[in-house]
């Protein structure tokens, strides 16, 4: 778990921009027409760097009154892009709900595929000594 930390600390900058791409390949995946993947890419660029903002507020926030208020702060994100998306798409709060449960079920499916792909990889660096799992 350190090792996690200290990666995603270390590159944080590089797994930003990752987040943002797939956040745009999902949000392109969601709302097909009438932009392409560049333009997802800019609108979620725009959206993620407010939320950070907001994320940066929270934190300070929650630490004067108390620590809870930046866990539930993920609500207010969620909320947001679904605000955002459904002013730039003009979508009514149903459809919107259905879209944000099209993104979540993307999301599900590339976990799921990514946890394959990593266990698949494990094996295959297992098999061919290039890991030694017994040490």
């Amino acid at each position: 778990m350190d090792g996690l930390m200290e990666f995603m600390l270390r590159y944080y900058n590089l797994l930003t921009f990752f987040f943002l791409f797939i956040y745009a390949v999902l949000s392109k995946y969601t709302f097909w027409k009438p932009h392409n993947l560049g333009e997802h890419i800019v609108i979620n660029s725009y959206i993620f760097g407010f939320t950070t903002y907001i994320s940066i507020l929270l934190f300070f926030i929650s630490i004067v009154v108390h620590p809870s208020i930046y866990m539930y702060s993920m609500f207010f994100y969620i909320i947001f892009y679904m605000y955002t998306f459904g002013r730039f798409y003009k979508l009514s709060v149903g459809k919107n709900l259905v879209k944000l449960f099209k993104f979540l079920l993307g999301l599900l499916i590339l976990v799921i595929a990514t946890m394959i792909a990593s266990i698949v990889i494990g094996i295959v660096l297992g098999y061919f000594g290039i890991i030694d799992f017994n040490s």
